[in-house]
């Protein structure tokens, strides 16, 4: 974040002459600290934290047999000691709103199973981490739609010749 520093007549300070700032724990989700120190005429320190949300991961998906999905992300890098959990839901193109799978999934895929034939899905998955009793959610990450297969109806065989078989399916 971007620091405004002000003296006791609430005048704004200049950075470099009159204060110098620092940061640290803030390239990753979590909670990281921006450090004021006086300088010039000015004198004192003090240190506040701040709150990095998790970025947006990309969320892609894949069929496993005919009727079954899976939805795999990249990791969401989290600062020193920040779990990153996942809320992971999924959505058939017909619904109107998401199904929740996991409200708080560590991993980074999830599987689901035994879907509706030929029916078209997505998976949504919104990482988030709690600090000092707080939830802090980044943006939801969303795969595009894939199709589960229609289940064929088993193959009829028959002989068509002594070197042939043929085999017919709908």
């Amino acid at each position: 974040p971007t620091v405004t520093v002000k003296n006791a007549a609430d005048e704004i300070l200049t950075e470099g002459d009159d204060y110098i700032v620092t940061y640290s724990d803030n390239t990753d989700a979590g909670i990281g600290k921006v450090t004021v120190i006086g300088a010039g005429q000015y004198y004192g320190l003090i240190t506040k934290n701040f709150i990095i949300k998790p970025g947006k991961p990309k969320v892609g998906i894949k069929l496993y047999g005919h009727d079954d999905i899976q939805g795999t992300w990249d990791a969401q890098p989290a600062g020193e000691g920040i779990t990153m959990k996942y809320k992971v839901e999924y959505k058939r193109s017909t619904w109107d709103k998401y199904a929740l799978l996991s409200s708080a999934w560590s991993g980074i895929s999830y599987k689901k199973a035994n879907l509706v034939d030929g029916a078209r899905y997505r998976f949504k998955v919104t990482p988030y981490f709690e600090a000092d009793g707080e939830k802090y959610e980044g943006t939801p990450g969303y795969s595009s739609y894939i199709y589960t297969l229609k289940k064929i109806a088993a193959p009829r065989v028959s002989k068509s010749s002594r070197s042939y078989v043929r085999l017919r399916w709908t």
